[in-house]
This record gives C-alpha cells, structure tokens and sequence, in this order.
C-alpha cells in the first residue's frame, strides 16, 4: 500500500466505524422519547511553560425541544501537568446553575480528578501538546463528586467515575499540529456512579461525539459536534436516549 492509499486508509477507517456505531445506537433508541439541546463553549487557555496549563471553560446550553423549560450554564476551571509525553494529570472545578424544569432549579459544584492516556506519540511546546502524524488517540479517565442544592430545599451528593476514548483523525494535512487543518473527531464515555445511595450500582451513561474541527493556528480552533445521551437505571435494562445535542465550541490558546 503506497503513502497515498494509507493515507485514505487511515482517514475512512474511522469514518465508516463512527457511522456503523451511530447508525446502531441511532437503532436501538429511536422508538424511545427524545429531547433536543444546544450546547456552546468559549474555552481559554493559558500554557505556563511546556509543563502546565491553565484553562476557563463556560458552557451554556438551552434545550429547544422537550416537555419542560431546561437551560444551563456550567463554568469549569482546569488544570493540567504533563509529566511526559504520554501522560496528562488533569484537576477541575465546575459550578453549573441549571433550570432543570418549569419549577425546579439546580447548583451544581463538582471536582473531579482524572489522567489521560495518549496512545501515539505527541510532542509538548509552550502552547500546545502537538500530535506527530495524521492521527491522535488518548484516554480520559476521571472521578468526579457532584454536589447538587435545589430551590425546593433538597440536595443530592454522588461520586462518579468516567471514562473517555477518543480519536482524532487529520483530514486535508498529513499532521494535525499543520495550521489551517480540518479534522474529523469522534470519543466514546461511559459515567458508572460509585455512591451506595443510587438505585442500582450499575445504572449508567454514555455519550457519543462526533464532528469536524478547523485548526486555523496553534492559538485558535473552532468544532461543531453531534452529541448523542443514553442513560439507564439497571444493567439489564436498554440505554434510553436522553438527549440529542448540537455542540458549537471556540477554543483560543492566550
């Protein structure tokens, strides 16, 4: 196989893999009760040297098909330590107010604490973590304790762990770290609580992203994801669909 016919290779293997996997969950949860969201995001970050990062995530989201009022805005501070070139030690810190119904209101306050895997060589500068070729892959793994106060005068405590795989593929430049890159990415989470007051110790979430991003400098980049929600409250039971969401996220490197 020539350096062409690779290429191709390497950028429709993901393609057709992430369409087979959406067209089967899109199978299993069509029949179920949906709703419809949009989510934005202005990400900053600040690098500090080639090992540190600082970054300020705000997030709101509206839902604009469902049976109740719902919109939010959640605001997360991260930050990052590369102590090599395959690992990332990740802190964060979100607080989110939510109108979670007509007559329901939310505060969230949530750390978490996590570490990322990058299964192929990548290179850190004083801006950004590089990737060296067309394709990056990595995993995130967190654990999260979500506090939550609501205006009826309850609240609710759960730890959470979560685990994120994804995949980012360069689709017009042989390397993603190249200026003006247009690139497809798709990632795979599941959310399992951990606290002993849920119904079941095995009720779960997944999320499903895919989209394209436009790397236009090692300052800026801009995506627009398809996000797809399914949760279920036992292991035997299917994954209903929660959510459809439409992701737009801005992220400028300072």
């Amino acid at each position: 196989m020539d350096g062409m016919s690779l290429g191709h290779a390497l950028v429709l293997a993901p393609l057709l893999v992430g369409g087979a996997v959406a067209a089967q969950v899109h199978a299993q949860e069509q029949e179920q009760e949906e709703s419809a969201q949009l989510w934005g995001n202005v990400v900053l970050d600040f690098p500090k040297g080639d090992r540190f990062l600082l970054e300020l995530d705000a997030q709101p989201k509206v839902q604009y098909a469902g049976a109740d009022t719902w919109r939010n805005l959640d605001v997360t501070s991260v930050v990052e330590y590369y102590p090599n070139r395959w690992l990332d030690l990740v802190g964060e810190a979100s607080f989110g107010k939510t109108q979670q119904s007509n007559n329901v209101s939310s505060v969230e306050l949530t750390p978490k604490l996590g570490v990322r895997f990058h299964f192929l060589s990548n290179l850190r500068t004083m801006l950004e973590r590089h990737p060296l070729g067309r394709v990056a892959v990595s995993d995130l793994v967190r654990f999260e304790y979500r506090n939550f106060w609501y205006s009826d005068g309850g609240s609710s405590h759960e730890t959470r762990f979560r685990n994120r795989i994804a995949i980012k593929v360069a689709l017009n430049h042989a390397k993603l770290s190249r200026d003006n890159t247009l690139y497809w990415m798709a990632d795979f989470e599941f959310f399992a609580p951990l606290s002993e007051d849920v119904p079941e110790r095995f009720a779960t979430k997944r999320r499903t992203r895919t989209g394209l991003g436009f790397r236009r400098s090692d300052r800026w980049r801009f995506e627009v994801l398809y996000i797809r929600d399914g949760v279920r409250d036992t292991l035997d039971e299917k994954f209903d669909t929660a959510v459809n969401v439409v992701n737009v996220k801005l992220k400028i490197i300072l």
